[in-house]
This record gives C-alpha cells, sequence and structure tokens, in this order.
C-alpha cells in the first residue's frame, strides 16, 4: 500500500506500454490470443470475481488465525490508513496500477507468447513463475511492515510466494477457460480489494 499513488501508476503504464510493445513485435500476437475480445466480458469477470471472493476469504481466515502467530498478521499501512485513503487504494487504485497491468502482461502477453511454443500446462506454470519473480522484492517489503516475528520471516515469505505463485496459475486458468482477460483481472482486483478492506477490521 504505498504512500503515494502516482508511483504506482507510473509504473503500470509503464508496464502497459511495455507488455502492448511485445505484443506488437514479430510474430505479433492477435487480440484474442492476449484474451482482448467482446465476447463474453461480463461473464467472465462475474466468475472471475466470484471466485476471487472465496479464495480471499480463505486468505483472511488464515491472516486472522495464522498457525504460529498468538495474534492476527497486522499489517502496519493498513491498520493506520484512513478509511477514505484504503478505500481509494483497494477500489481504484489498485485495479489500475496493479490488476490490469499485471494481468495484460501476464496473462495476457506472456501467456500468449507462450502457448505458442509450449504446452499449455508448461505455459501457466511458466507466466506464474514469471508473476512470482515479479514479486520477489514487494513480498519481502510487505512482510517487514507486519507483526511477523523475525524469526518466522523466511516462512511467511515462503507462505508468500506460494501464494503468489498459485493466484498466478488461478488467474491463467481463468484465462485460459473463459478465453477472455477479463477474467484474470477482475479475479486480481477483486482479490485484492477483499484482502485490503477485511485486514483493516480489527487491525
Amino acid at each position: 500500500m504505498p504512500a503515494e499513488w502516482w508511483p504506482g501508476l507510473a509504473a503500470g503504464l509503464t508496464l502497459v506500454a511495455g507488455a502492448l510493445a511485445w505484443a506488437r513485435f514479430p510474430p505479433q500476437l492477435s487480440a484474442a490470443e492476449i484474451g482482448l475480445v467482446r465476447r463474453n466480458a461480463v461473464r467472465s469477470a462475474a466468475l472471475g470475481s466470484l471466485l476471487a471472493v472465496g479464495a480471499a476469504l480463505v486468505a483472511l481466515v488464515v491472516l486472522r488465525f495464522p498457525p504460529m502467530l498468538d495474534a492476527p498478521v497486522r499489517y502496519v499501512p493498513i491498520a493506520e490508513a484512513a478509511p477514505g485513503a484504503l478505500l481509494l487504494r483497494a477500489f481504484v487504485l489498485t485495479p489500475l496500477d496493479t490488476a490490469i497491468p499485471e494481468e495484460l502482461a501476464y496473462r495476457g502477453v506472456l501467456l500468449g507468447r507462450l502457448r505458442r511454443t509450449a504446452e499449455i500446462a508448461h505455459a501457466v506454470l511458466l507466466s506464474a513463475a514469471a508473476f512470482t519473480l515479479s514479486h520477489a522484492v514487494i513480498v519481502l517489503a510487505t512482510i517487514g511492515q507486519t507483526n511477523v516475528r523475525a524469526d518466522l520471516a523466511l516462512l511467511g515469505a515462503i507462505g508468500a510466494y506460494a501464494a503468489v505463485f498459485a493466484g498466478g496459475v488461478i488467474f491463467a486458468v481463468l484465462r485460459i477457460w473463459t478465453g477472455h482477460l477479463a477474467a484474470p483481472i477482475a479475479a486480481h482486483a477483486t482479490f485484492n480489494a477483499a484482502v485490503l478492506v477485511g485486514l483493516s477490521f480489527g487491525g
């Protein structure tokens, strides 16, 4: 949860520009290969959001009742955020600077490229691995702003990376299953918003 809004938007726009440039690099990806098609957009987004709500509930239960901590996980930026700032981050900025750029890059262009040369399972796993690697620094920074004890930080990081990888797999499967990028975008945005808002209660 960045202190300022503009660096995230700038990074998101940069990622979008880079992804679209790569999509146009020969051999070009078609709109259908990226998942940017008109048909079933609303249905795909609804399905992604529904699945994300279920996943977010599981994540919140784990964070509220962590197996090796005697208290819920507390993320300081959320606990100290004003309600308006939290809602802005959850429902406006996160979709714009995180969900849309990352899904276009990883489940749109990267997955589209991989599917041309690899089996579907391999393409899904490779795209999820790249997605996880891109979160290497932010995961560590996030854990550092929680109440997770130093002696459990490594386990926390491993768990967080595993969760990011699982998310990458789920988002990729949604993209392939629905044929539309709207599904993983909606799932990503809904999951992040639900976790942010959920962690604010009792924080």
